[in-house]
Formats: structure tokens, sequence, C-alpha cells
């Protein structure tokens, strides 16, 4: 299972000595979480259970995790795999005790996808400064530092020729912490005050879901897929597994499985209000999910019970029109309805290039038509528009990538990853979508529900099940933490 780290300076130690200066330096700083990496550089497994022992036989903080590097000894959950280790993965894990969460050294974005692909919970990317333990390597400097941020929803740590100063630059091009092997010793201890003094107001911990009172609950307006992959049985799923307590507003029955859709059956739009009124007058919603209306008569019955209620909650649509084998899921008169009635309540719609090119009526083809479908988009109403790139991949650093683009009125932000060959994407728009609401429900922002939604799609995809003959169902599992 991916976990979040719960450091986010963290000290490479290879000897006692060092260990004493990882407990001191983190019972120094209670506010902050330290990760202190126990590493042989040889990489020897006895000599870093040696390390292991010496740092169990110590009163180690509360803030202070400890990492093993090549090898996970018993009783230390964190494991770090160099990069020529993350390729040999499958084969070196039974050694390395697999079980528990992991992080790797990348060198590259490429690099840093097979990381994410594999399933590791932060990612150290090095040396962003050329440092004397890397001789003759250039580094990859702010530049790669940024890139290798941007193309992974997964904590990056900076390493290599890091001081107070340089450390912000890292922190500011999108680095969650800092790692490094002397900024944090002993030796170095003046300039490591002064830039934990300046990078306290920089390192701002996720918010802490564990402490808030009762479950969010969040409603799923969409309709019945019996298949269970997609509509609310795949948004229950994904509401399940990211903490949050799921309900549901069916607004048509459909007889499908992984070949297509076989049917359609609309439910009266008074059952569909039924229903929401049902849930919002015994439960605190704290967000909501559209997926497919069916009919112009239910749009409108939705838009109606939602418009008092907009500016209270987060409202995310996913304006299911289409299905992936061409069969039309919303009539003319609901296409319209959705454009006139219901995208001014949304907080974020997430359309596919087709549904994007019916809502807008701009063709895509370029990302500039992307970019001006989504600002048409947004001027109907809508708070931010996220274009979803699933269904065409694109060519980035030489690999072909799943690119999201959002509009939220300020500058276009990219959410990109490493597009996965696979028959097992059957429900991706409604688990994404969902997964968006249910971090939104959690008191995320925006940018990081977002980010750790295609996360958990990519998760999803890539452990898809492989059931059925034709488009299967993803793997709804737990996400990261």
């Amino acid at each position: 299972m991916r976990e979040w780290p719960p450091f986010r300076l963290m000290m490479i130690v290879s000897d006692e000595r060092g260990i004493d200066d990882a407990v001191e330096l983190a019972a120094g700083h209670p506010s902050l979480g330290f990760g202190a990496m126990l590493r042989d550089p040889d990489h020897r497994p006895l000599a870093v259970q040696a390390l292991a022992d010496a740092a169990r036989r110590k009163t180690i903080p509360a803030n202070l995790t400890l990492i093993c590097n090549s090898f996970r000894p018993n009783g230390v959950a964190w494991l770090h795999l160099t990069s020529e280790q993350l390729v040999r993965m499958r084969e070196l894990m039974p050694l390395a005790r697999a079980g528990g969460p992991f992080g790797a050294s990348v060198h590259s974005v490429e690099e840093a996808l097979l990381a994410a692909r594999r399933g590791a919970s932060y990612i150290i990317a090095s040396p962003v400064f050329p440092t004397a333990s890397k001789p003759g390597h250039p580094g990859i400097g702010i530049d790669g530092l940024r890139a290798i941020a941007s193309a992974v929803a997964l904590p990056v740590f900076a390493l290599g020729g890091i001081d107070g100063g340089k450390a912000l630059a890292c922190i500011d091009a999108g680095a969650y912490g800092i790692a490094s092997i002397s900024f944090f010793s002993r030796d170095a201890r003046g300039q490591l005050h002064g830039f934990l003094d300046d990078a306290a107001s920089k390192l701002h911990p996720l918010p802490d879901i564990s402490q808030r009172t009762g479950m969010p609950v969040v409603l799923s307006i969409a309709g019945s897929d019996s298949g269970g992959g997609a509509g609310v049985q795949g948004d229950l799923k994904t509401f399940e597994a990211h903490d949050v307590f799921g309900t549901t507003a069916i607004t048509a029955i459909t007889a499908q499985n992984t070949l297509g859709v076989r049917s359609v059956h609309p439910l009266p739009a008074r059952v569909v209000l039924d229903q929401m009124e049902a849930v919002f007058d015994d439960f605190t919603v704290a967000a909501v999910k559209i997926g497919m209306l069916a009919d112009g008569d239910i749009v409108r019955a939705v838009a109606a019970f939602l418009r008092p209620r907009a500016g209270e909650i987060p409202i995310v649509i996913d304006p299911v029109m289409v299905s992936s084998s061409g069969h039309h899921l919303l009539d003319a008169d609901g296409v319209a309805a959705v454009r006139d009635e219901l995208l001014p309540l949304a907080t974020l719609i997430t359309p596919n290039a087709r549904e994007a090119t019916l809502l807008s009526g701009i063709d895509i083809v370029t990302g500039k038509d992307v970019l001006a479908a989504a600002a048409g988009i947004r001027n109907l109403g809508a708070r931010a528009v996220l274009v979803t790139g699933g269904d065409r991949p694109d060519t980035m650093f030489g690999l072909r990538h799943s690119v999201d683009i959002l509009d939220d009125g300020a500058e276009p932000e990219l959410f990109s990853a490493e597009f996965i060959e696979s028959s097992g994407t059957h429900g991706t728009g409604c688990a994404l979508s969902s997964a968006i609401a249910a971090n939104l429900a959690n008191g995320l922002p925006l940018v990081q529900s977002i980010q750790r939604a295609k996360l958990y799609v990519a998760d999803a995809i890539f452990d898809a099940p492989g059931l059925g003959s034709g488009h299967g169902p993803l793997l709804h599992r737990r996400p990261p933490q």
C-alpha cells in the first residue's frame, strides 16, 4: 500500500554518530518531521541490520522515522531503493522484505515515472547540484528537479550539493523536502538552523484527516452499471478507498458489461429528486459528484435541487455523455440543460475531449484547442475545468503520457502521468471525478485533490484485475495516505 511519508527532512547516516545527530536534531525541532536513512555504502544487509539495531537501542523521538537503504530489517517500516534496485525491484523484493512503504532514488523523469508505477511513496531526485559524492556528474539542476516534481504526483526530495540557500530554492521548485548526507550533520548546524527557521513557513504539513470528527459524506448522482466498474458502483468503491462515506441518487439503470452498453433506462426525475432529498435530510453532505444524468428532465431536477447549496459544498461534475464504445448516454436536451443550468453550479467539471467539444462547440485537435475549449466551458459558469486526456495520449519526455489540463481562471496547469497500455480502463472517468470529490470532502485543496486522484487512477489501471472480455474494470483500492 502506498503511504505518504511523515517526514520532510531526510538525514542520510552511515554510522552511530549520524544516528545520534538525527535523534538530537529531531528532538530539538518537534514540530518538523525528520527521516533518518540508515545506509551502508556497499548496500550490505548485515551492515544495515547493525545500524537498525543501534538505532533501536536509542530513544527515538516521535517525529523521527527510520528508513533503511536497500534492505528492510525487522521492525523498520520504511525501505529505500537505489535507481538500479528499482529497475530490478521484482527480483530483489524478497531480499528487501516487501510489504511496507518504500521510496526510490531517481535521476530523470523516466525513472521518476517508473517509481510511481512501481508504487513508491516518495522519490529522491539527485544529484540536484554537483557534489563530491558523485564526481563528474553535473547535477540535474533546478530545472531538472522542477521537471521531475511536475511529472509525478509523489513527494520529491532534493539531494546533492544542498546548502541553506539551495535548499530553499529546491522547495520553491516543487521539492516536498530535502535529503542530505552533510547538510544535517553536526558540523553544518549553524547554516542548518538558519534554514530550518526560514523553511518552517514553507514546509506545510499535509492536512491531517485522522483528527477529523466523523466521516465525510459524499453523494454520487449517477447511473447504475450492471458490470460494477463505473457509475454509482465504481463511485462507492472509490469513496470507500478514500475514507469517505458514499451515498447515492441513481439516475438510470443500465444493462452493460465490459463489451458495451446494451440499454439505458432513465428513472423519473421525481424519483431522483426523492433520493437526493432523503440523503440531504439525514446526512451532512461534504461533497457531491455528478455522473450520468440520462435526460434533460433529470438534469433540470438536479440543478434545481443543488442550486441553493452550490456555494456551500464542492460539486464535481463528470459530464457523462458518450460511452467509450460510442453509445450516447445523454440526449440533446440533456446536453443543453447541462450547459445552461448545471455548469454554473460546478466547482469542477471533468470532460474528456469529446465531451469538451459537445459543451464548447470547439473541435479539439491540438493543445491550443483544448485550452480554448476549457476557457469556453469556464465562461459558461464553471469555476474550474479539467479536460482529461486519458483517451488521447501525448508524447512528453520521450514517453506516451496522459495529460489533463486545468483551467481555473489562473495560468493553465498540466497534470501528467505515463500512459498505461491496458484493457482495464472501464470507469476511469468515474474514478477520477469521484476521487477528486472525496479528496475535496477530506479538506484537500483543488490542485492537490486532482494530483492525488490522478495518481489513484493510474494505480487502479496498472493493477486492473483483468476481468471480462472487453474493456475491464479498474482495481479500486486504497490510495496514498
